[in-house]
């Protein structure tokens, strides 16, 4: 009789409980999860700003980048976009390690790319006016795959300002393979230059031969290599070797600070065999750092196209 009593007495509390969990106060808020991470952006500038990540757990790996936020106008989920951030991460590791353990000393993936514990970041080379998303999300190094919801935070960098810089261009007049390119104060400026029959893809257009030098080094994370502050100068021998680049070409240059800031500015000149470099002088054209300004095979660096942070 006292173990059926119990029995009752057991069945009553599990009643009563019912009860009291059914008449829970409204007026209670159940508290949002909290994002695997915090993210804060600071110093923003027309390009550059400071991206601070504190992770909830950290033990974890976690890749975390700037991205432009015209990338959430698809119907895509941030669970969708993390998986494909992953996959170009993978994709670009794989063509890239044996440049990233030869100049870099790292032979994983994780050191390669990934974070553990509270990191920041100075990114640079954004566009000015422009919004950007900060995402970052836990990854598992083990099966490759996203270990977390993706987290992110907008911010808008600051609008393009016009310059009052004029750039102009002065041949030497002993050494004609040296042409100086002169500023009226040291805001930032970009310059390339062009053969005829590059100037003829481009339809004599030179603006839109440096729009485009510009927006490809930008899609590949590489314009901070090519802005200059304060005069600069062009030699042809440290660019032109071979007799067939014997030629009419044009140096052409415009202000940058996140856009154009300024008209763009032109000279033509003529380069004969006298002002050809050697190969030691001008370098291979296959080398990224011989020179970063030429247009013509538009090199790709070792960073990929959605990736705006340079390698540590």
């Amino acid at each position: 009789m006292k173990k059926l009593f119990s029995s009752f007495l057991l069945v009553g509390a599990c009643i009563a409980l019912l009860f009291t969990s059914c008449n829970h106060n409204p007026n209670i808020e159940i508290p949002p999860t909290q994002p695997p991470f915090n993210i804060e952006v600071s110093n923003v500038a027309t390009t550059t700003a400071t991206v601070a990540v504190t992770p909830l757990d950290k033990e974890v790996l976690y890749y975390f980048d700037v991205f432009d936020a015209s990338v959430w106008e698809s119907d895509a989920t941030d669970a969708q976009i993390a998986e494909e951030i992953l996959q170009l991460l993978l994709d670009d590791y794989e063509e890239s390690k044996d440049y990233i353990s030869e100049y870099y000393e790292i032979d994983n993936f994780a050191d390669a790319y990934l974070s553990k514990g509270d990191d920041t970041y100075d990114f640079t080379g954004l566009k000015g006016a422009t919004s950007y998303y900060v995402v970052a999300f836990a990854i598992d190094t083990v099966t490759n795959t996203v270990n977390s919801e993706l987290t992110k935070e907008l911010f808008i960098t600051a609008d393009i300002l016009p310059s009052e810089n004029v750039i102009s261009f002065e041949q030497d007049a002993e050494d004609k393979s040296l042409i100086y390119i002169n500023t009226t104060n040291d805001d930032s400026y970009i310059w390339t230059y062009l053969s005829a029959a590059e100037m003829l893809e481009y339809n004599g257009d030179a603006q839109a031969a440096w729009t485009d030098m510009v927006e490809i080094l930008n899609e590949y994370g590489l314009l901070d290599w090519v802005i200059v502050n304060g005069s600069d100068y062009f030699s042809t021998k440290d660019y032109l070797t071979d007799p067939s680049e014997v030629g009419i070409y044009t140096l052409i240059a415009a202000g940058y600070d996140g856009g154009q800031t300024t008209e763009l500015f032109t000279y033509e000149f003529e380069v004969t065999e006298d002002m050809l470099g050697t190969e030691e002088e001008g370098g291979d054209d296959d080398d990224l750092f011989a020179a970063p300004r030429k247009l013509s095979g538009k090199v790709k660096a070792n960073t990929p196209q959605f990736k705006l942070k340079k390698r540590k």
